[in-house]
């Protein structure tokens, strides 16, 4: 019960499918990790960015040598990182030392907390897994290019941050282009959700994700598998025989 509630705090904002593939750059692939990746480009250099914006659980490499046209930027997550710092926000959102009232779910919080803090180095490793990738090309190519390749661009604007002009396709692609709109200046490559579900069941075979029917069938699976199961759960209990099942069993119970 305090896992489920837990759980559902955590994952509540349900995000929107896309049906679209994802591209997959130089064979950069969704939780991929760290050690995975230098395995892939094992004649390359890797050297660790320290961008303003990074915490903790963000690491970001550049990647370049022999062979390769410019620079590959890859962001990595730590998600060991990233866990504790969601606990450590459920406990301050949610635990307040004056309220008595949901002291359960706090204590089983805190020792979340405490269990990812105490992760060994070999997890963090193996839980370092690729987030995003950005190809930033040695001259800029022309955008007839891209569109070439997947069509016109889905949408185009001006970053709110950086002022710069870009165009983005659905299926996970955005670019950086230059004024006049010609020239793209770096690609940006995210997954889709589907690829990542994909994907983790091609790394997890063994998971049976795409059978399970509730959380407690789902714990070996990614968030994208957890958010679909919560997804088809919430759609269940909405149905009116189960809504009347509950209330009979309510009513017995009192």
């Amino acid at each position: 019960m305090r896992r489920r509630l837990g759980i559902s705090i955590i994952f509540s904002l349900l995000l929107t499918a896309a049906n679209l593939p994802a591209e997959i750059y130089r064979d950069i692939r969704p939780y991929d990790t760290l050690a995975g990746v230098q395995r892939k480009f094992s004649g390359a250099k890797f050297e660790l960015l320290h961008p303003a914006w990074a915490k903790k659980s963000d690491l970001l490499y550049s990647i370049t040598g022999p062979g390769l046209n410019g620079m590959i930027v890859v962001k990595f997550t730590d998600n060991v990182e990233a866990s504790v710092a969601s606990w450590e926000q459920m406990i301050a959102e949610f635990c307040p030392r004056t309220d008595p009232a949901g002291a359960d779910d706090c204590s089983y919080f805190q020792e979340q907390l405490n269990e990812e803090k105490s992760a060994p180095s070999a997890e963090h490793e193996a839980k370092t897994q690729v987030d995003w990738v950005r190809w930033v090309p040695e001259k800029p190519i022309p955008v007839e290019r891209l569109v070439t390749l997947y069509g016109q661009p889905d949408k185009s604007g001006i970053d709110e941050v950086s002022l710069e002009p870009y165009k983005e396709w659905e299926r996970g692609i955005s670019a950086d282009v230059t004024d006049d709109g010609k020239s793209v200046e770096l690609i940006n490559y995210s997954f889709t959700r589907e690829e990542k579900k994909k994907e983790w069941m091609t790394k997890h075979p063994d998971s049976h994700c795409d059978t399970a029917t509730s959380l407690a069938d789902a714990k070996s699976c990614s968030l994208e598998w957890m958010l679909d199961i919560m997804k088809k759960e919430k759609e269940e209990e909405s149905k009116p025989a189960n809504r009347t099942l509950t209330i009979a069993v309510y009513i017995r119970s009192r």
